[in-house]
């Protein structure tokens, strides 16, 4: 009957426990209305636990009482204690201890059912549970990285997290010191690992690595650049920054400081824009720039520059020239006004009624027999600002046309275009009109002028437009025919299109890409017309002509250089194409027998 007691009560202790984890010091058990009172006996916890871990078994080995019985408790992964077994011996073997992180603690108890407190926790022992999963959270968007990580394992308090990071194109591992303020060394795509480990130092005890599914982009933020301003003549403005390292472009913003509406907001490859006379005078207006290496990763705005475009004087009338010649032939030139104007405005007039209207940023314009004949027509010009103020037109120059012995030729009066940049492929409209006083049934060709041909477009067109799908990139020049029904054909002025491509791949080449100091480098780019390159190593920007062109340099120091292209007409591309420059070897002395 005293066995059967003592199991009673082991049973229960144990269970109370566990809840309370304070051994009691009086124990009363009713059983079948028997009141059972007994005197605690004062037992100490068991010291000294080790546990080792051999073949998937752990064994533990204590100091304890004499004569006193131990109940052995294991905790798996960081949960509940349970009860695995209890002995007389000071040593235990736990079989079967395969997946988990295991922990154990031992207590003391003698035959009448009272126990000594727990032991010291062991240390962990087992295979240390992987994390689940890891990522670089925000990438991209963010130059402080956070650690993305999913584990649904508690972990005991003397693990540590381990990250390491690599760039795709290197092979070591690199350990992250502070995963919640990750920043890149550069811009590049880059793997992510992390690991548990029990000694952050020596690193002997770890869980398998977990890497990151995929390589991500991260940007290294530039830092602020420090801009300039320079006010040249005219209202000429430069506004120019240092160079940052990690950017890939810049954005450019100027406004207006009464109301702070912008005036411009661009993208910009090199590091300083340049802008003619483009922003309202006398008022008060700020230039901020900063550096981006990509859309979202971009350094703050730079202080920001104030300056005041100046305000311009009314030009002066223009002194002007009347050249005539043979056919009708007429060339009206006038001298740059005395003060600045932004363009020239030229009118014709017939007995006062204004004939030709136009304006132009050249010196002079010219006539071949497409002015009404038989009238006197009068030249005048003036000079004018972007802001809409206008000098006097100048002493009118006065020139008739004379009927000529034939009939005078069929020549479209007027000729433009619906725009004068336009994609590879693209459908533009051609427009024209013949001069009002022209009365003759005429049909129209239309034409395209290369280097050493013409190619006609169109023959024969009885409109007054045609539909042109531009067909070659660079600088095209167009020009249409007026034809009689003899065969007398007149043509018009050129009217100058650009045409550009877009998808296709700027070309640089660098040759050699690898040369010593001292030696020479010739880079052959070709960029069609509306493109431009801008070299850091060249210090400046070079316009797309549409033709192969070679540039030769001398190579001056060990480094390496970049030439950066874009498109300033649509989308921002960017190709960077790069060479390297290194110093001549020492030379070297051997002798001989």
């Amino acid at each position: 009957m005293i066995m059967f007691r003592q199991w009673i009560v082991l049973t229960l202790l144990f269970s109370v426990d566990v809840a309370a984890k304070q051994p009691p010091t009086h124990w009363m058990i009713t059983t079948t209305d028997v009141l059972l009172t007994d005197s605690p006996t004062l037992l100490s916890a068991p010291v000294n636990v080790q546990v080792e871990r051999q073949n998937q078994a752990n064994t533990l080995v204590w100091q304890g009482e004499s004569d006193a019985i131990f109940v052995i408790e294991e905790t798996t992964d960081g949960n509940h204690y349970t009860q695995v077994g209890s002995t007389s011996e000071n040593t235990f073997r736990v079989d079967n201890a395969v997946t988990g992180r295991f922990s154990y603690r031992v207590q003391a108890c003698d035959n009448n059912g009272y126990c000594s407190n727990w032991s010291v926790p062991t240390r962990p022992v087992g295979e240390i549970p992987p994390i689940t999963a890891i990522a670089f959270e925000d990438a991209g968007a963010l130059t402080v990285m956070k650690i993305a990580e999913n584990n649904p394992h508690q972990y005991y308090e003397d693990v540590v997290h381990i990250y390491e990071y690599r760039n795709v194109r290197d092979e070591q591992w690199t350990r992250i010191e502070t995963p919640s303020a990750f920043t890149p060394p550069t811009s590049g795509e880059y793997w992510l690992r992390g690991y548990v480990c029990r000694d952050s130092e020596a690193l002997t005890e770890c869980s398998v690595p977990t890497v990151s599914s995929h390589a991500t982009f991260l940007a290294v933020r530039p830092t602020r650049p420090v801009a300039k301003l320079h006010q040249g003549p005219y209202n000429e403005i430069t506004f120019s920054w240092n160079e940052q390292e990690n950017a890939a472009f810049y954005h450019v913003l100027v406004q207006r400081v009464k109301d702070v509406s912008t005036l411009f907001k661009g993208k910009v490859v090199a590091p300083q824009i340049v802008f003619n006379d483009q922003f309202p005078r006398g008022e008060n207006i700020a230039f901020e720039v900063m550096a981006c290496a990509s859309e979202t990763v971009c350094s703050i705005y730079s202080e920001f520059i104030i300056t005041s475009p100046f305000v311009r004087l009314t030009p002066y009338v223009p002194t002007s020239y009347l050249e005539v010649g043979e056919n009708n032939y007429a060339a009206f030139s006038w001298e740059p006004s005395a003060r600045h104007a932004d363009y020239y405005e030229v009118k014709i007039s017939d007995n006062g009624m204004v004939v030709f209207l136009g304006k132009t940023t050249d010196l002079s314009i010219e006539s071949h027999d497409f002015l009404s004949r038989g009238n006197p027509l009068a030249f005048q010009v003036r000079a004018c600002l972007n802001e809409g103020s206008c000098s006097n037109y100048s002493e009118p120059k006065t020139f008739t046309p004379e009927w000529l012995p034939h009939n005078p030729l069929p020549r479209p009066w007027t000729l433009n275009a619906s725009k004068t940049v336009a994609q590879l492929g693209e459908q533009i409209r051609i427009n024209w009109s013949m001069h009002p006083d022209f009365k003759e049934a005429v049909t129209f060709n239309i034409k395209r002028r290369s280097a050493s041909s013409e190619v006609i477009l169109a023959e024969n067109v009885n409109a007054t437009h045609f539909d042109y799908i531009v067909d070659d990139i660079g600088e095209l020049t167009l020009f249409v025919e007026a034809c009689n029904n003899i065969g007398e054909c007149g043509r018009s002025r050129n009217l100058s299109l650009y045409g550009v491509n877009t998808e296709s791949t700027l070309s640089i080449t660098a040759v050699p890409d690898r040369v010593m100091v001292g030696e020479k480098v010739g880079f052959v780019y070709n960029l069609p017309s509306g493109y431009s390159c801008y070299s850091p190593f060249l210090k400046e920007e070079i316009k797309g002509r549409g033709v192969l062109t070679k540039v030769i340099l001398a190579v001056t120091d060990s480094n390496q250089f970049t030439w950066r292209c874009s498109d300033f007409l649509f989308n921002y591309k960017f190709i960077d194409t790069t060479f390297t420059s290194r110093k001549l070897p020492a030379p070297s002395l051997r002798l001989e027998k």
